[in-house]
Parts: C-alpha cells; sequence; structure tokens
C-alpha cells in the first residue's frame, strides 16, 4: 500500500501560501503561534534559520503521520 505524503505549512503568512498554491503543491496549514523572540549573538540569516526551525518542529510535534512540515521566517 502507497503511503500518502501529507504536506503541512507551518505559517500563516500569503506569500508563502501563494508560492506553495503557484506550485499546485495541496497542502494545510497548520499555524505554530511559536515565540518568535530574537536570540541575541546571531546574525540576521542564522536568526531566519533558527525560527524556520522553531516553527516547522513545534508544529511536527504535534501533528502526526507521514508528512513534510514547512517552515520558514522572513
Amino acid at each position: 500500500m502507497k503511503k500518502v505524503m501529507k504536506y503541512i505549512l507551518a505559517s500563516k503568512s500569503p506569500r508563502r501560501k501563494e508560492l506553495l498554491d503557484l506550485m499546485g503543491i495541496k497542502y494545510e496549514i497548520v499555524v505554530s503561534n511559536a515565540d518568535e523572540t530574537f536570540e541575541e549573538g546571531l546574525t540576521i540569516e542564522e536568526q531566519s534559520k533558527r525560527l524556520g526551525y522553531i516553527k516547522a518542529k513545534k508544529v511536527f510535534d504535534t501533528t502526526n503521520g507521514n508528512r513534510i512540515v514547512i517552515g520558514s521566517d522572513r
């Protein structure tokens, strides 16, 4: 039996939604509501990677099944 991969966007960003729509990907939106406090001493690039990971991880931990969680920040 073939397992279906579910795509989850961990963001309410209209732009990220638009990009997935343009690619024709079927997905669901699960907003992470993660703490987006900046960590002192990190560059903006490091902050962005860190926050994207935190958002995706939080949604991954609260969902189940065969899934890919897409988390991003600025």
